[in-house]
């Protein structure tokens, strides 16, 4: 396996460790698991950049990634909203935008035809980090004693604020990419 399948195989591997150690009430565990979120998305950076410096493009890769992606960010959204930190609306909302986009993208894939990331997509992942990294810091400072109170409350309104916002450019992405490939889904209806 080359190294760029490597990094993506080993961020859908670290995900579930990530995600528990957001249920742990030990302010170590929970830091662990933001450095090894944050990894993991310098990993998604990592693989795609030697991936193309090497010119590196497998069929398993192509499929993994994108997957990996999700697979880890959505795992965490749906933790932040279960331990309270963002609506769980809001993680379902996600779940509902990479579902209908993905299945654009299977149609397409299913003609021959591949519709790449672009910057709304890039954005929008960006957006779903910052959202994951601050929420994870509210929950290990809180854990850890440095939040409390008042501050606790601007933070976690802050964190929601930012999930929310994030859906909401997101859902207007979603919807930018439907229509640009409505041919995809209306053709023979």
């Amino acid at each position: 396996m080359n190294l760029p399948n490597t990094i993506t195989v080993l961020r859908v591997a670290a995900t579930p460790a990530i995600a528990l150690l957001m249920y742990a009430e030990s302010p170590v565990a929970l830091l662990c698991s933001l450095v090894l979120f944050g990894l993991a998305m310098l990993g998604d950076i990592a693989d795609g950049a030697i991936a193309r410096r090497r010119d590196i493009r497998t069929t398993f890769g192509t499929f993994l990634d994108p997957v990996a992606d999700k697979i880890l960010i959505l795992t965490m959204l749906i933790v932040l909203a279960h331990v309270g930190v963002v609506p769980m609306w809001v993680a379902v909302g996600m779940l509902w935008r990479e579902l209908i986009v993905t299945g654009i993208r299977n149609v397409a894939s299913a003609r021959g035809d591949v519709i790449g990331a672009n910057w709304m997509g890039k954005t929008k992942a960006a957006l779903q980090t910052t959202t994951i990294l601050a929420g994870q810091s509210l929950v290990a400072a809180t854990a850890a004693g440095w939040m409390s109170g008042r501050g606790l409350a601007q933070g976690g309104a802050a964190v929601e604020a930012l999930a929310i916002g994030t859906l909401a450019l997101s859902a207007i992405f979603a919807m930018v990419f439907v229509y640009k490939n409505r041919a995809l889904l209306f053709d023979g209806v």
